[in-house]
């Protein structure tokens, strides 16, 4: 005799349905099937069928696999789910079996659903013959009561119009204060309402056959505030209508304290964090205060040193013999490097302490006008700039332009031993924030290295291949963190380099 199993099938394809009913055919059945495409669809189908097993497209755009396992679980429904796809993942079939589906199958290989179905078609016949064993069990009305009040936790049975028309005895010893809640209505018990509640997942269960669920709390006879877990299933006729509701109450108080707890532990380690920052906040400024003072302090005996050895070289250089005039050039040398230093220090200080004032900056106009006094330092130099038009972005003029010009500058003194400098500024647009760059093929750097490259101080190259005191790119850094951005560098040694910056259209973030 042919099998004719109810078959529900939630694909878009109606070639793959056809594919399934055949190969079933062909194993022996005869099946009935309803082909579903949308959540809404099979949300009907399910209320207005009877059906044995569901095959679904783990891969369905609009209602994939695992949207289906959800909904299925949300609504406690009791079928197996087979489902079909090109392909799946040790892991991920591991993990939808465990999360209620039956099997999965490859389209390449849809005999496998041959003995899927049968295996599954069987399982259901076992259950109904275990649940036909326990008939004169459930026939006893002592044997539900007893099981019905032996259960910790609340049951209630609601009629269609939210009337309680019996409870178990957990029930009557948490709500001793008010006794009877036999005929009262379920909103007048938890809820200490004269209407329905907003959210009412017993409504929500008559209305569409469904299971919902809810967290109330309420304060019993000992003043006590609890909190309840309360889950609407539906309660059905022989015909399937929904006639009334089966309500369970869980007693949830000791989760709700601990998440509570938890939530102002969160609280009061958000509080130790902002003190914390704000100590480091205040730490940071003294400590940039401090390097100001000290950098500013350092000009005036640093002043007098150079000073005092101008007035040596000038008055008193042929009093020197070869060696003495080789020291006098090297302190004078080493008065303008650590001159240098200092005003740096202090132009990086400065980036720091200072106020911001936002604005719409023209950034591809500042390049060019930094490009321009470039070429008046070195004219003989040859090189080709690539300035991007109309680059715009909102923030302190002033700040930005000195990012450029660092930026720029950089890339003017690494390309000098090329015979052809090529320097390119501009910006990708196809990202959410735009990304900008400068571009040079110069001499590069190694990218285990690249880190470092905005720590002050830290240099790359020796003084001796490119002079300078690595304040530049950490000032860089700076002043894009200011404006809520962030930096970074690619580069290969000999073969060039791209820094590339972001910056917050509305400031510092």
């Amino acid at each position: 005799m042919r099998k004719a199993p109810r078959i529900l099938l939630v694909m878009d394809s109606s070639r793959t349905a056809q594919s399934i009913m055949e190969k079933l055919l062909e194993g022996g059945f005869d099946p009935k099937s309803r082909q579903v495409r949308t959540k809404n669809e099979f949300s009907k189908e399910l209320k207005q069928k009877n059906l044995d097993i569901i095959i679904a497209d783990y891969d369905l755009d609009h209602f994939n696999g695992y949207q289906v396992l959800e909904f299925i679980k949300h609504h406690n429904i009791d079928l197996p789910l087979i489902f079909i796809g090109n392909s799946i993942e040790n892991k991920m079939l591991v993990q939808i079996i465990e999360n209620g589906a039956s099997d999965f199958i490859s389209t390449n290989n849809l005999s496998r659903l041959i003995p899927a179905v049968h295996r599954e078609l069987n399982n259901i016949r076992l259950i109904k013959q275990q649940l036909l064993s326990y008939k004169d069990l459930q026939n006893s009305n002592n044997f539900l009561l007893n099981v019905f009040d032996a259960v910790q936790e609340g049951i209630s049975v609601l009629d269609n119009n939210l009337t309680i028309i019996r409870t178990n005895s957990w029930i009557k010893k948490q709500f001793k204060n008010i006794l009877p809640v036999i005929g009262k209505k379920c909103y007048e018990v938890y809820q200490n309402r004269t209407s329905i509640c907003p959210s009412c997942p017993c409504d929500k269960t008559l209305k569409d056959g469904f299971s919902y669920q809810e967290s109330i709390s309420i304060q019993l006879a000992d003043s006590q505030t609890k909190w309840f877990e309360l889950t609407a299933y539906p309660f059905k006729n022989s015909n399937g209508d929904v006639v009334g509701i089966i309500q369970s109450v869980k007693d949830i108080t000791k989760r709700k304290k601990a998440e509570d707890k938890l939530l102002k532990l969160n609280k009061e380690l958000e509080h130790r964090v902002k003190m914390r920052t704000a100590q480091l906040e205040t730490t940071n400024k003294e400590l940039e205060s401090f390097s100001y003072s000290v950098s500013h302090d350092l000009r005036s005996p640093l002043a007098r040193i150079e000073g005092y050895s101008e007035l040596l070289l000038s008055s008193y250089y042929e009093l020197f013999d070869d060696e003495g005039k080789h020291y006098l050039d090297r302190i004078i040398c080493s008065v303008n490097e650590m001159s240098d230093l200092i005003e740096d220090l202090l132009k990086l200080s400065r980036v720091t302490r200072s106020e911001m004032e936002f604005s719409q900056v023209n950034l591809s106009n500042i390049a060019k006008s930094i490009v321009n006094t470039l070429f008046e330092s070195e004219p003989k130099r040859k090189a080709e700039f690539l300035i991007h038009d109309d680059l715009e972005i909102n923030g302190d003029g002033h700040l930005l332009r000195s990012a450029l010009e660092n930026l720029l500058n950089n890339a003017w003194k690494f390309t000098r031993n090329n015979p052809i400098a090529k320097i390119e500024f501009g910006a990708k647009n196809d990202q959410k924030t735009p990304i900008f760059y400068v571009k040079d093929n110069g001499a590069g750097f190694n990218m285990s290295h690249a880190e470092q490259l905005f720590i002050p101080f830290k240099r790359l190259h020796s003084d001796k291949e490119f002079p300078g005191t690595g304040v530049g790119l950490a000032t860089v850094q700076r002043i894009v963190s200011r404006h809520g951005g962030k930096i970074w560098a690619e580069g290969k040694e000999n073969a060039g380099a791209v820094f590339y910056f972001t910056l917050s259209s509305n400031g510092k973030l």
